[in-house]
């Protein structure tokens, strides 16, 4: 009968297939998996002594790395916030600690940057002609912080530069409408605008702005 106050030893180290895992059988009948990296990184090998503070220092190193190898996946599909990256990993199961870890690293590392991501999103927004309250919308449910996603949009999206992309988004639906009534077209206009996410005050001067244009043939 094995001692329960006696620590297990290492009995086997077995390869898992297709992993970067390996199992390690002890003495007590018992198993647990390990990561590739944490044989040499722990000295594992037949026959020493696995302490309880080892194995559980063994479980963690083998959760975070499995943690990391997740995010990774999930950066290599498309840029993720932080916030996307802890709530992808909890949905994954993993625990607060390795998740911590594994934004911290990654971040360090350079391949997580919620600034950067903010940056190059309102870029790219912008010149689909969205407004800003649609943009700041969209960074929230990113799990953005918000003092970062109102920093950026102040930087590169100034007042007078949405208005325009209001005024020129206005112009292209007008085409698209301007065989139906005025106030058809003036409600269609507004409309669209307010959920391109441009405030109801820019909408509507946009939409007085391409009604008065040029080219408008009067009211139908």
């Amino acid at each position: 009968m094995i001692d329960s106050d006696v620590a297990p030893t290492i009995s086997a180290l077995e390869k898992i297939p297709r992993k970067h895992e390996y199992l390690v059988r002890l003495s007590d009948g018992d198993e647990i998996r390990v990561m590739d990296e944490d044989l040499s990184r722990f000295s594992l090998a037949p026959g020493l002594v696995l302490s309880p503070e080892l194995r559980d220092e063994l479980a963690r190193a083998c959760e975070y790395s499995k943690a990391r190898q997740a995010a990774l996946r999930l950066v290599k599909v498309r840029p993720r916030t932080q916030g996307e990256l802890a709530r992808g990993l909890r949905s994954r199961a993993f625990g607060e600690q390795a998740i911590a870890g594994v934004l911290r690293d990654l971040a360090a590392a350079g391949i997580v940057d919620d600034r950067l991501f903010v940056r190059l999103w309102v870029a790219e927004r912008v010149g689909k002609g969205v407004g800003r309250r649609r943009i700041l919308s969209e960074l929230r449910a990113k799990q953005v912080d918000e003092a970062t996603a109102l920093d950026e949009l102040e930087t590169r999206y100034g007042a007078d530069e949405e208005v325009e992309n209001a005024r020129r988004a206005a112009a292209k639906r007008l085409g698209r409408v301007a065989s139906l009534g005025r106030e058809r077209v003036e409600r269609r206009i507004y409309g669209y605008l307010v959920r391109q996410g441009f405030s109801s005050d820019i909408a509507r001067e946009a939409t007085r702005h391409a009604l008065g244009s040029p080219g408008r043939k009067g009211d139908e």
